[in-house]
């Protein structure tokens, strides 16, 4: 018989080192999607008191972290309460529901939602040459439609109308009929930095640039975006390693 090849001593460590890195790309595979892509949209924080009402049900119940948020239900938030809501595993588009408002979700791929009243912030990362037509996401309000592909917005529906404000990449707008935007030929684009107002009740609209003051709240909300997604990342890898 002929002698066996001689064994490299840190063949062993090697090959613990391969396997630990080929299940480390076997864990992020799942949660790797693509930019825009949406998955659900499910609720993953509760800040306060919070519920939501199944489709076909007739009572409000609390709502709860890991909630899938099927077409007809509808979510709700209390006084200084509020919901985060996720719509892809990798944490790249997520929602906040501000305090007292309430959210329908009209659409079975979770991309069309109907704010009755309240505010909604929404963000939506993107990584340059991944995806260059992102599915968008659709904001209803009593005053008209807000689309948005990649790029971060808050969506405030109030009584005297529909406020806009764009902090990331920009948002198309299009008016109910009646309203002051509808009558235009193609959507109005809001650009970063910039505020819209429409509404139907006051058959007008508005641009302005956003000021100081506008930025507190979504800055205080992006920061806890981006310290989820760094604790979401850092357990991933210890269960691992």
């Amino acid at each position: 018989m002929g002698a066996h090849p001689p064994r490299h001593p840190f063949l062993p460590y090697l090959l613990r080192c391969s396997m630990a890195m080929t299940m480390a790309l076997l864990l992020f595979i799942p949660y790797s999607v693509s930019a825009g892509e949406i998955e659900f949209a499910k609720v993953v924080d509760i800040s306060g008191h919070a519920e939501v009402l199944g489709p076909f049900e007739n009572k409000w119940k609390p709502a709860a972290a890991h909630m899938l948020l099927e077409k007809g239900s509808k979510v709700r938030t209390l006084s200084e309460s509020s919901v985060q809501i996720l719509f892809d595993r990798n944490l790249g588009s997520i929602a906040k529901l501000a305090e007292k408002s309430r959210l329908d979700v009209l659409g079975r791929s979770s991309d069309t939602f109907f704010l009755e009243r309240g505010g909604l912030f929404l963000y939506r990362e993107g990584e340059t040459g991944r995806l260059e037509k992102p599915q968008k996401i659709r904001i209803r309000t009593k005053d008209g439609e807000v689309q948005i592909g990649l790029g971060g917005c808050v969506v405030q529906s109030t009584k005297e109308g529909t406020f806009v404000r764009v902090f990331d990449e920009r948002v198309e707008v299009t008016g109910r009929p009646g309203s002051r935007v509808a009558q235009t030929e193609a959507p109005r684009v809001v650009e970063e930095g910039f505020k819209f107002f429409t509404s139907v009740h006051a058959a007008r609209s508005a641009f302005q640039r956003m000021q100081f003051a506008d930025y507190g709240d979504w800055q205080k909300w992006i920061k806890s975006v981006y310290e989820k997604k760094d604790d979401f990342e850092a357990e991933a890898l210890e269960k691992v390693f």
